[in-house]
C-alpha cells in the first residue's frame, strides 16, 4: 500500500482517508456513500460537500445524520464542521458511525473519554490530531496496542515524540512511510492551513 500526495485537496480527503492510504477502507466509505447519494438523487454539489467533509448547513447536517445509509452517516459524523450537540448524538450510533466520530478532528473531550472505553475505536483515535497527546500516549501504552497501531499514529501530524521514536525503531515499513509523508506535509505547511481542525 502506498501513500500518495494529492495536493491541498488531500486535506479534505484526510478527514476520510487519513493520509490517503495509511488506512484501508476510506475509499470504500466514500464509494458506498456516493452510490447511495446518487441513487437518492442528491445534487452533485451537495454530494461533493458530503463526500469531502465541506461545510454543510445546520439543516443538511440534521437531515443526513439520519440517513438510512451508515456510510453517509459516517461521513457526516467525521465532518469537522458538525455541530457539537449533533456529534454527541451520533457518538452512540452503530460502530461504523462511531469510527467517523472518533476520527473527527473536532472531537470533544467528553466523547474521547467515552471512546477510551472501547478499544475498537483506538485506531481512529490514534490517527486523530484532535486527540490530546496524553490520550495518544495512553492508547499507545495500552496492552498489545503498540505495533498494530503504529501506522495510525504515524498518520497523525501531532504524533508524540515517544511514539515517533518507536515507529522509527520498529520494523513496520508502512508506518515508517506514513511518518515520512506526514513529516513532509508538515514541512510544506499543509496542516497549518487548517487551524480549525488542529487544536492547540
Amino acid at each position: 500500500m502506498t501513500v500518495r500526495n494529492c495536493g491541498l485537496l488531500l486535506i479534505l480527503s484526510l478527514l476520510t482517508l487519513i493520509q490517503a492510504g495509511c488506512i484501508a477502507g476510506g475509499d470504500m466509505v466514500q464509494a458506498n456513500a456516493e452510490k447511495f447519494l446518487v441513487a437518492e438523487n442528491v445534487t452533485p454539489e451537495l454530494t461533493d460537500r458530503i463526500l469531502h467533509m465541506k461545510q454543510l448547513s445546520a439543516e443538511e447536517f440534521a437531515e443526513f445524520s439520519k440517513s438510512p445509509d451508515s456510510y453517509v452517516r459516517h461521513l457526516i459524523a467525521r465532518n469537522p464542521y458538525i455541530p457539537k450537540d449533533l456529534m454527541a448524538r451520533m457518538a452512540d450510533d452503530v460502530i461504523r458511525v462511531k469510527r467517523g466520530v472518533a476520527s473527527n478532528w473536532s472531537i470533544t473531550p467528553e466523547i474521547i473519554g467515552q471512546y477510551l472505553k472501547n478499544k475498537k475505536l483506538y485506531w481512529h483515535l490514534a490517527e486523530n490530531p484532535g486527540v490530546p497527546e496524553q490520550v495518544l500516549l495512553t492508547i499507545f501504552h495500552s496492552e498489545n496496542m503498540q505495533q498494530p497501531y503504529l501506522s495510525a499514529f504515524a498518520c497523525n501530524p501531532r504524533c508524540p515524540l515517544p511514539i515517533r521514536n518507536a515507529i522509527i525503531e520498529s520494523t513496520n515499513d508502512l508506518a515508517k512511510r506514513c511518518l515520512i509523508q506526514t513529516d513532509q506535509w508538515k514541512k510544506e505547511g499543509v496542516f497549518d492551513k487548517y487551524p480549525l481542525f488542529i487544536k492547540p
